[in-house]
């Protein structure tokens, strides 16, 4: 491959960037996504081989199956035209562990915690999808920079993990595959049986060398190696006295020959570390201690905007008196228009009052034919608007008409001494053409007369 060929339409090489055991590693862009990826490529001679062929394939499908903030995200995977196997994968800006205590040395205790509760997040997702790492060593573990400086772990190449489902395992017997120094006693014999525990012993191995800078088990050969693995392991403690104590117990469960008697899973592991190390049990949910104390607390930021907005002592007393005062002062208005109203009406029905009196005598003066159809409808309407009376009038016929003329004419008739003699006989004679006995019955009876209505006597 050269800088600028095309591995898909889309995807341009640039340059390499690493080799490893199975190929190389390339800068590329990505031409669709206008952004920079990486290109692991597999090296010339491996691609007929049919067990490179299904790890390279394996460890693609592994990286997208494993879906985690903290495993390397794969776009793409296949073969170029030139039939070449190859992985597209997102670029990653940092540096990987095993680079970074080349240049730092030893790291501290506490700046391991972040790192050691991401890498077992990884971990934790892929063994519960079935996927076992086995091979997890400094340079597969890469801190990318965040911005509040903190590091952010992806763990990376897959190529050597074990996928199994429903008692199928990817690998046979007797197959070794990893980094020695960094394998568990049974990945080293290469038994089949081998599980996620493997990885946990991985851990503490990794673990150890952050600390102190070198591996708690070196030999030449995997045989010299397997007896450094069976023999006493150093301590933490022996090699840096500052470290808390409780590390060593710590490292020596999680490297325990007996898988048995290690920790159980990586989440009980890292959950032990931060214990050993700061004190107190890991925070839940299982999350990064890196990003946890710079999540946000909107209720302290907004509580001095709502104290400023709360009335100030005495201020609530006030607004309580305006507004009853503001109530009371509408009161008053509504019943002085109330009252208005009330007195205009009152005025105008005492207006109405003579004018109906009069238009009762001059309908009461002409007395020699009666005309019933014509005086109904002015008695009706004087009636209406005239004051009560204590024996109210008939409703029906002629004499009730009569009646109702008589009544209202008596208050403006003049002194017995007045000339007009007439009307006062025409009263007379309609008081004896009504014959409604006078006895001067109770209040009672009065009453019942008024709902009972009297017999109609014929007009003359």
């Amino acid at each position: 491959m050269t800088p600028g060929e095309l591995i898909t339409p889309s995807v341009r090489l640039v340059k390499p960037i690493g080799r490893g055991g199975m190929g190389t590693v390339w800068l590329a862009e990505h031409l669709v996504l206008d952004t920079r990826v990486v290109v692991k490529l597999m090296s010339e001679g491996l691609e007929n081989r049919a067990d490179v062929l299904a790890r390279f394939a394996r460890e693609a499908m592994i990286a997208a199956q494993v879906k985690s903030p903290h495993v390397v995200q794969v776009f793409d995977s296949g073969t170029s035209t030139s039939g070449t196997p190859f992985i597209v994968m997102e670029l990653l800006e940092g540096k990987d562990l095993g680079k970074w205590l080349l240049e730092h040395g030893p790291m501290p205790a506490h700046e391991l915690v972040p790192i050691m509760i991401q890498i077992a997040k990884a971990l934790s997702k892929a063994h519960r999808v079935g996927v076992v790492h086995r091979d997890i060593k400094p340079e597969n573990i890469f801190l990318m920079e965040t911005e509040g400086g903190e590091p952010f772990v992806k763990l990376l190449d897959f190529g050597t993990a074990k996928v199994k489902k429903e008692g199928v395992s990817s690998t046979d017997t007797g197959q070794v595959l990893g980094t020695p120094l960094y394998m568990s006693p049974e990945q080293i014999l290469g038994e089949k049986e081998v599980d996620h525990r493997t990885d946990v012993w991985s851990l503490g191995v990794v673990a150890f060398e952050a600390l102190t800078g070198r591996v708690p088990f070196e030999a030449a050969t995997m045989a010299g190696l397997a007896l450094a693995i069976h023999s006493e392991p150093p301590t933490l403690t022996s090699l840096r006295p500052e470290l808390p104590r409780a590390l060593d117990e710590w490292f020596a469960r999680v490297c325990a020959r007996d898988v048995a008697a290690r920790f159980q899973s990586v989440r009980d592991a890292a959950d032990a570390f931060v214990r050993a190390t700061t004190g107190a049990p890991m925070a839940e949910p299982f999350e990064s201690i890196a990003i946890r104390p710079i999540t946000p607390r909107p209720q302290r930021v907004a509580a001095p905007a709502l104290r400023s907005t709360l009335p100030k002592p005495g201020e609530e007393s006030k607004r309580v008196n305006m507004a009853f005062g503001i109530v009371v002062a509408a009161a008053v208005a509504v019943g002085g228009i109330i009252v208005a109203t009330s007195s205009s009406r009152s005025s105008s029905a005492a207006q109405d009052a003579p004018a109906a009196t009069t238009t009762t005598a001059a309908a009461t003066t002409p007395v020699p034919a009666p005309e019933p159809p014509k005086a109904p409808e002015p008695v009706q309407t004087v009636t209406e608007k005239a004051p009560p009376k204590p024996n109210p009038p008939m409703t029906k016929g002629p004499r009730a008409q009569a009646v109702k003329l008589a009544k209202p004419a008596r208050p403006s008739l003049p002194a017995p001494s007045s000339p007009p003699a007439k009307p006062a006989a025409a009263d007379d004679d309609l008081e004896k053409l009504s014959n409604i006995p006078q006895p001067g019955p109770p209040p009672k009876e009065e009453k019942k007369e008024e709902k009972a209505p009297p017999p109609e006597i014929p007009a003359e």
